[in-house]
């Protein structure tokens, strides 16, 4: 199972591509922010564990705006699909457990920036 955002949120009927739209609208969300990916780091900017990175940047920044609509044109779109598909196939009790949590945890940031459940909201 791909860690890549541009495997799962791509416009009906189109194919997953390299440079598709969240391989191209990823980056911009890191720029927007005054974040720039390191080429030496290796991370793919679309990857798993680079668009969790960038949720928790938001968070410490208080840039629930940007949090939210990072959220919700990225994160909710793939990442719930991806831990249902780790957890059908994982064959250990840990990586299923692994899955059950992000996926709650995406999915519970989710609700509360949607809602304005955020404190301060």
């Amino acid at each position: 199972m791909p860690l890549y955002d541009l495997f799962y949120n791509y416009p009906l009927g189109e194919a997953p591509k390299t440079l598709g739209r969240a391989t191209l609208e990823v980056p911009r969300f890191y720029e927007s922010a005054g974040l720039t990916m390191e080429e030496e780091l290796q991370i793919v900017p679309d990857h798993i564990s680079a668009e969790l990175l960038f949720m928790s940047y938001l968070a410490a920044n208080e840039r629930i705006d940007e949090q939210r609509t990072f959220i919700e044109e990225h994160l909710i779109k793939w990442v719930p699909v991806y831990c249902d598909a780790v957890w059908e196939h994982a064959k250990t009790g840990f990586y299923k457990q692994i899955a059950i949590l992000l996926k709650e945890l995406v999915s519970s940031d989710y609700e509360h920036l949607r809602g304005g459940l955020i404190e301060g909201q």
